[in-house]
């Protein structure tokens, strides 16, 4: 369990300090860059929540009944590790968004480019924390006596 927590407290540093240094990039790209102010270069943080409302329905309407199943199929208790698969698309999601933003946050490139990025972005964060969080509770819940 030590190594389970320990990965996932790694993970989860790093995953947690990305989002601080996007918090600090945006306002270099929008305000900086682009001469927006301050009200207006906020906005570009719109995307993200955007992004996180939609992991928050896919946590809703498809990972939680699919674990439901899961645990019916396994007598009542799915094992924790059945808790993952959101961890593994947030894998893939969460990086396209950051490369996303990376190549379109120029000032020659239309903001609405940059800004989508977000969107990936948060919905990847949501679902690496909601996941990897479940599965330490079941592998908690779970362990021997």
């Amino acid at each position: 369990m030590e190594k389970a927590r320990n990965c996932q407290k790694g993970a989860t540093d790093g995953f947690q300090g990305t989002l601080y240094l996007l918090f600090g990039a945006y306002p270099i790209v929008y305000q900086g860059q682009r001469g927006w102010s301050d009200g207006i270069g906020s906005l570009a943080f719109v995307p993200i929540a955007i992004g996180m409302v939609f992991a928050v329905a896919y946590a809703l309407l498809v990972d939680n009944p699919t674990y439901q199943k899961k645990s019916k199929a396994a007598g009542g208790f799915a094992a924790p590790e059945e808790r993952l698969p959101p961890v593994f698309i947030a894998g893939v999601i969460l990086p396209i968004g950051l490369f996303w933003f990376a190549w379109t946050n120029s000032a020659s490139i239309h903001w609405l480019a940059s800004m989508a990025a977000g969107i990936p972005f948060g919905f990847g964060m949501v679902l690496f924390f909601l996941g990897i969080t479940n599965y330490l509770i079941g592998k908690i819940t779970f362990m021997p006596g």
